[in-house]
């Protein structure tokens, strides 16, 4: 499967990208991404909002890494992920692109695909493009595919941009470092002028010399540790820390502590009402004496550590906003003088760098956790699709093995039904070739004949549905002969509503054509299937049907069918689903049939190149509404409404061999056979099939059954084929398993042709005289006043008092019709 593919790139991509970072990570992104979603291009860039370029980090094209380039966003389609959505162009890229037309030309692009990359707080910083030589209407499973790769990007992008800052930051450092030696130079320079005058200068001198080689060479913790010990040994201070502030929560965050001789805890202390408040300013505060006093709301905490004096001054970045301090307190009242304030000062830039520079690492090691928590949730996420693929293939081979069965099972049903509809049919058309016949006694074979062809029809719907399903739905084009369909329907549909004590009313335009061509089965059961849900759904009133052609140009033209009914009307939800196999609408009156009917009714209409339309009003009725595109064949002669049939054959008469275990539909073959001359011979299995095989009179043809008890009718045709005598005799399959594989199954077992159950007498006499070469002797049968009846225009059929309230509800037929599929 396709995505399982994906999903097994997927991993390797996190297998393949967990070490890397950087370019090779960028890199190996976007050669995955391209295998994973079958595409020809794609990249990863950083955006600059400033100069509004994107700058390509990595660049995949047909197979190998491209040269990394920079481009403007503006008229693009990448700058419309900026908006933070997925952008998908399925098709006709360098149309709606054409500044970019000549490099998606150089590309054979035809589709796109991008997605954007954001940082944590859903900013845009880059994004992620998927470029195809194919049009591809992109999916959801594309998007799914995009949005694992665009988590981990986005991560990688991120912790780039905090490295980018921290390297930036320890230049910065390095400087500040530079600085301080050179300040420090500077001072000591100074301090060795005054050395002659002041012996504290030259220790102050000294200790500045010791602090800057302890702490040069340190940074985070182990920086500010020694940054407070040598401060508080350097001014002979009891207690001396330096903090980092949130302002946010107006708070102070104690890095580091020297309590007296040791190392205190770090902890966090509120700012308000504290001596440390005082530096938010911006400057240096110092307080010689009575600090408790000073400060009431920090007394208690003064006086439990002998605090008299107090020295602070403030960390600032290069913005000059306070982000923390270095505070300075003794237990001596003190003057603090220029000495002091020059060493917190020479500290407090190196500070400031420090805390920058552990802010950034900050950011860095959470980048790194976002990106292990990306890199775990991808392997979750592959991890999951892997499980849901290997479920839906368990699924697919349950619903394929329940596809088989379902099959199986209509091809036996249809089997065990065409059975005894052979008999029925098989012998109303015998009673058709009946002359003696009476005019009214014609008319009932003819309703028995249409009625069994209709049931044959409703077994066929239920092997049309599976064609359907799977896709290999085939429609027969033929000649239509449209008005004596129109009278078949409205025959069939007069006696059901006859029987359900409804009206039944037909309109039909003169002007319509009298032969079409088409698949005459899929119209008539179209019909059949939308006059009978109105029939059945019909308990007072009536049904009208009307015909007419909406449109002709040349030999196309496009007929109309409308069917409407005061039945009970269906409500709009119901609307939504009545199309779908197996589908009921609700109601308190159950009603026969499978619920197959508007199904296969809709996707024949769809094969036919159709539309079908529906209106309805609960408690008033319903419209549906059919039009089908056909080519009108034109007859001058009305004859060509006259049957014909076969009467006899020229030549010699011929001995045809039937095989057939059961008895109707072997008398059944018999009597047709032998009503137009030939010479029959019976068996009613295999073996006794093949004695009369080897005697004297062999036979011209041979029509055989294929199911049978033993031996088969396959098994006959497979031993004929291989005898010495009979090998070339004609041999016809006839089967109650209409399917496409029997079909197949008996020709390739030798069978010369192949006629399902139900037979048609036409259908088999014209196998039988293709195989043997005969020339027909034809007979034509008149219907009373055949060359005179045109075809049915209008006639209201069972009750006139029921078609009068059909009539008078017409105004109700007004409605909006909903047109199910364009």
């Amino acid at each position: 499967m396709a995505e399982l593919e994906a999903l097994k790139l997927l991993r390797a991509l996190d297998e393949g990208v967990a070490a890397k970072t950087g370019t090779a990570f960028f890199e190996h992104l976007v050669g995955s991404l391209a295998k994973a979603l079958d595409a020809t291009c794609a990249f990863a860039s950083e955006i600059n909002a400033e100069t509004y370029r994107a700058q390509v980090l990595a660049y995949w094209h047909n197979g190998e890494l491209g040269e990394v380039f920079e481009y403007a966003l503006s008229g693009t389609p990448c700058e419309c992920v900026l908006d933070n959505q997925i952008v998908a162009f399925p098709r006709n890229i360098q149309q709606m692109f054409p500044q970019d037309r000549e490099w998606f030309a150089s590309l054979g692009a035809q589709s796109f695909l991008a997605i954007p990359l954001c940082d944590e707080h859903g900013k845009v910083r880059g994004h992620l493009a998927v470029l195809d030589s194919r049009e591809r209407d992109w999916n959801e499973a594309d998007f799914d595919v995009l949005r694992i790769f665009s988590m981990r990007a986005g991560a990688e992008l991120g912790r780039r941009e905090h490295q980018k800052r921290l390297e930036a930051m320890n230049l910065a450092l390095q400087k500040a470092n530079a600085q301080l030696r050179q300040e420090i130079t500077q001072r000591l320079q100074a301090e060795a002028q005054l050395a002659s005058t002041s012996a504290r200068s030259e220790h102050v001198a000294e200790l500045v010399r010791v602090i800057n080689s302890g702490i040069t060479s340190k940074t985070g913790t182990e920086f500010f540790k020694e940054l407070v010990r040598s401060l508080a040994e350097a001014l002979s201070a009891h207690i001396v820390f330096v903090s980092q502030i949130d302002m946010a929560r107006y708070e102070a965050d104690v890095l580091a502590i020297w309590l007296g001789h040791s190392f205190g805890e770090p902890h966090r202390f509120n700012l308000s009402a504290t001596p440390c408040e005082s530096i938010l300013d911006g400057q240096i505060a110092a307080f010689p004496r009575r600090v408790a006093e000073l400060f009431p709301g920090a007394k208690p905490i003064l006086e439990k550590l002998g605090t008299q004096s107090y020295l602070a001054i403030p960390i600032m970045d290069e913005d000059t906003t306070v982000i923390g301090h270095i505070a300075v307190q003794d237990q001596r009242e003190r003057d603090w003088g220029d000495t002091e304030f020059g060493l917190l000062r020479l500290f407090a830039n190196r500070a400031a760098a420090e805390l920058k520079r552990r802010g950034h690492e900050k950011s860095l090691e959470d980048a790194n956790a976002q990106l292990q928590r990306a890199n775990a949730a991808l392997r979750r996420e592959v991890a999951m699709r892997l499980e849901t693929e290997k479920q839906l293939e368990k699924a697919t081979i349950a619903a394929e093995a329940a596809n088989q069965a379902k099959s199986h099972f209509l091809a036996h049903m249809s089997h065990e039904l065409r059975t005894p509809l052979n008999g029925i049919l098989g012998y109303a058309q015998l009673l058709k070739r009946d002359d003696a016949l009476t005019q009214d006694q014609q008319h009932s074979v003819a309703v028995i004949e249409h009625s069994g062809e209709h049931l044959l029809t409703l077994i066929n719907d239920l092997l049309d549905l599976a064609k359907i399903e799977a896709g290999r739905l085939d429609l027969q084009t033929g000649s239509i002969d449209l008005p004596q369909l129109l009278k078949q329907v409205v025959d069939l549909v007069a006696v059901r509503a006859g029987q359900a004590g409804i009206a039944f009313t037909f309109h039909v335009a003169p002007e319509l054509p009298s032969q079409v061509r088409g698949d005459e089965r899929a119209v008539r059961q179209i019909l059949l299937n939308l006059l009978g849900n109105a029939v059945k759904f019909t308990k007072s009133g009536g049904v009208e049907f009307r015909v007419r052609s909406t449109c002709a140009s040349g030999a196309r033209c496009e007929l109309r069918f409308e069917i409407r009914d005061t039945g009970r009307g269906i409500s709009a939800p119901d609307l939504e689903r009545i199309f779908e196999p197996f589908e009921r609408i609700d109601g308190s009156t159950r009603v026969e049939g499978t619920g197959l009917g508007l199904s296969i009714t809709d996707r024949l209409v769809r094969a036919m190149g159709g539309r079908i339309f529906v209106s309805s009003e609960v408690g008033m009725g319903s419209i549906f509404t059919v039009t089908l595109p056909f080519e009108a064949e034109e007859h001058d002669d009305p004859r060509y409404r006259v049957q014909r049939r076969v009467a006899s054959y020229s030549g010699p008469r011929r001995r045809i061999l039937v095989v057939d275990d059961d008895g109707a539909n072997r008398h059944l073959l018999v009597r047709i056979l032998g009503d137009v001359g030939f010479e029959l011979q019976e068996s009613t299995n295999v073996e006794d099939a093949l004695l009369s095989l080897h005697a004297r009179n062999t036979p011209d043809l041979i029509v055989t059954d294929l199911a049978m008890p033993g031996l088969s009718g396959l098994d006959l045709a497979r031993r004929v084929r291989t005898g010495d005598r009979s090998q070339s005799t004609p041999i016809i399959a006839i089967s109650a398993s209409a399917s496409t594989y029997t079909r197949e199954e008996a020709l390739a077992a030798g069978c010369d042709d192949f006629v399902a159950k139900p037979l048609r007498a036409e259908e088999l006499l014209a196998s039988v005289g293709r195989l043997l070469k005969l020339t027909w002797h034809m007979v034509e049968i008149h219907a009373p006043n055949a060359l005179d009846a045109g075809p049915p225009t209008a006639g209201i059929v069972v009750d006139e008092h029921a078609a009068s309230i059909l009539r008078a509800s017409a105004g109700f037929w007004t409605w909006p019709a909903r047109r199910i599929h364009e």
